[in-house]
């Protein structure tokens, strides 16, 4: 087997570890050109998608993304159980962590490429690396946590858990994470270190980190950089139409302030009179000194402010076109609660037309093969997403269980730090419509 990558590509290091464990044998093949290598019919026979690493089986098939690379590996060797779980409790427990640490890795990278000066995050802007510090540093303590009083995150053996945690920690003790915050987690510090000894580890990671005693300092472009604006979302006190935007919110860790008309019918009269609600309508967002109504023209306003509307023309496209979809399955749920009110044969028909749209959906999750519903990252395509499958799943429990990807999407996105805080919180408006059904 080869594993196909650039050179220097640490998301390599956790096929390595599980292949030299697990006495499988892998060649490394870094001889790639970007670009040209993985735009060959050649290489997009074994990988369509044309991204590295990928994993070239004997038969000529490929195996990418490297979570999935790391997982094959791990079946094939005489590792398999302790690697994967002797139980379905354990793998389903080491599941979890993967899940885990996909936010670690989201939220982590963005603040080490900021202190290693990479080009792609100079303009990433001082709230942002703020807010991924803040949520790296949550995560990591979790995994502390998780670690008090165990040997290993998972059972009584090293675990593919163990594994990536280690990789996608790697960057930050060598990086950011300073003495005074290692403090704080010392089961995760003498986790790593045990980690970083074993010579699996050693052999591809190349020996132990030396770990910074301070933070590093970074650097912005602060003549790019915003003061950052006062947000505040109006709206009537139930989730409606302005519960993606909150979700938003919550999920980019921007901080807002919500309101609540004291009495609508002057408010609305007021506002078309000003300019304020030139529709009569909320949700109003006022960003700063600007102010915009819209629901769907707000989530693209912050799209754009907040960088998550893709990183290209064509994920910005996606997002769009998944948005526009999305829309089109609340209609109808709409429909459902204000017009039919949840009668039981019109519910029965809205169900199967549910269905029918979100088989589309899981068929864009399989095609795509990525961690977010647009792209690799999050986008307002999440948001408006778990919004519209968030009302749904309440009036059908059972609604996703034909739809595996789309379920494990809908219970990663739950799961983020940000959102699971959110839900869970009395910022949530306790009534989902403004008729008390849904």
């Amino acid at each position: 087997m080869e594993i196909i990558t650039y050179p220097g590509n640490k998301r390599v290091w956790k096929s390595l570890i599980v292949s030299k464990l697990n006495g499988v044998s892998v060649k490394e093949v870094t001889d790639v050109k970007m670009g040209e290598t993985n735009k060959s019919s050649d290489f997009t026979a074994i990988n369509p998608f044309g991204q590295v690493p990928t994993l070239k089986i004997e038969s000529g098939k490929g195996v990418f993304e490297s979570n999935s690379i790391a997982r094959y590996l791990a079946r094939e060797g005489e590792k398999k159980k302790s690697l994967l779980g002797k139980d379905h409790l354990e793998a389903s427990r080491i599941d979890s962590f993967l899940d885990v640490i996909i936010g670690l890795e989201s939220n982590g990278f963005p603040w080490v490429g900021k202190a290693n000066k990479a080009p792609w995050a100079a303009s990433i802007p001082r709230a942002a690396i703020a807010n991924f510090e803040a949520q790296t540093k949550k995560i990591m303590s979790g995994f502390d946590k998780a670690l008090d009083g165990h040997k290993w995150l998972v059972g009584d053996d090293i675990s593919l858990a163990d594994i990536c945690w280690f990789c996608s920690s790697y960057p930050l003790f060598a990086t950011v994470l300073d003495a005074e915050f290692r403090k704080t987690i010392p089961h995760a510090v003498a986790h790593f270190q045990k980690l970083e000894e074993i010579a699996e580890f050693k052999a591809v990671a190349g020996g132990a980190v030396k770990f910074p005693e301070t933070a590093p300092v970074l650097v912005y472009e602060e003549h790019k950089e915003e003061k950052a604006p006062e947000v505040s979302l109006t709206y009537f006190p139930i989730r409606g139409r302005a519960e993606s935007i909150r979700i938003l919110l919550n999920a980019t860790g921007t901080k807002y302030t919500e309101c609540n008309p004291k009495d609508w019918p002057k408010e609305k009269v007021a506002g078309l009179e000003s300019g304020l609600l030139p529709f009569g309508q909320m949700p109003l967002l006022k960003w700063g000194d600007f102010a915009i109504v819209q629901s769907n023209s707000i989530l693209r306003f912050l799209g754009k402010k907040l960088n998550v509307f893709g990183s290209t023309d064509a994920e910005a496209a996606m997002v769009d076109q998944l948005c526009e979809a999305a829309n089109d399955l609340r209609e109808l749920y709409v429909r459902q609660i204000y017009e039919h009110k949840l009668e039981e044969k019109a519910k029965a028909e809205h169900k199967k037309w549910t269905l029918s749209h979100l088989a589309n959906i899981e068929a864009i999750l399989k095609r795509n093969k990525t961690d977010f519903i647009a792209c690799s990252k999050l986008t307002i395509a999440d948001a408006t997403w778990f919004d519209v499958m968030d009302n749904n799943v309440r009036l059908y429990s059972d609604l996703l269980d034909s739809l595996p990807l789309l379920k494990a999407w809908y219970e990663r996105f739950s799961a983020l730090p940000n959102i699971k805080d959110y839900i869970g919180s009395d910022r949530r408006p306790k009534a989902v419509n403004a008729n008390s059904l849904g």
